[in-house]
């Protein structure tokens, strides 16, 4: 006897195929979104080494302090450190004093990266610095202040939240010409 209510073998196969592929859409779009996100960050890297550093004498009094800078940071209650990179854009036409600062740090096997406008404020010795908040999402700490100082070829800063502390430091990154590896740039003694 045969059933009313029969699905064919084809469309029965079809169905299972696509309920399975339906279980892995939000890892697959996971995955893709995090690629997509580091394939962004490298393109803006690579972009930031375009920007030349500066030497000699102007080093002490850098005109300008976009580009890619390269360094680490470390917890100052954990004692965990992580590579830091960060690609500084002042923005166009502006005063010179806002600037995206684009970070990209490494922790453990993990890695992250996040954008964040900040206020560049000339100093008396032609450096500059930038003090403020930064907004993470909860999973990353949540609320950072942070204070940075940028010294021709140099960047140091602080930086906590209500879970931790700790300091960063960086030097102005130029690609190498052998290799696609960056080279920290010595900066001008004193």
């Amino acid at each position: 006897m045969k059933r009313i209510c029969e699905i064919p073998s084809f469309v029965a196969a079809t169905a299972a195929r696509t309920v399975r592929w339906a279980g892995r859409a939000p890892v697959v779009a996971a995955a893709a979104l995090v690629l997509a996100g580091c394939a962004g960050y490298e393109r803006e890297w690579k972009r930031g080494l375009a920007v030349p550093p500066v030497a000699g004498a102007r080093a002490a009094a850098a005109a300008t302090p976009e580009g890619a800078w390269t360094g680490t940071w470390t917890s100052t209650g954990t004692g965990h450190s992580g590579r830091l990179r960060c690609v500084i854009t002042v923005e166009p036409g502006g005063s010179g004093e806002e600037a995206t600062f684009s970070y990209h740090a490494t922790w453990g096997i993990f890695s992250g990266a996040f954008p964040t406008r900040q206020t560049l404020r000339r100093g008396a010795d032609g450096g500059f610095r930038s003090a403020g908040v930064w907004t993470l999402p909860a999973w990353a700490g949540g609320r950072y202040e942070y204070d940075l100082t940028l010294r021709g070829n140099r960047l140091t800063g602080t930086w906590k939240s209500a879970h931790e502390s700790g300091t960063m430091e960086m030097t102005r990154a130029v690609r190498s010409v052998r290799r696609e590896t960056t080279t920290p740039v010595p900066d001008a003694a004193p």
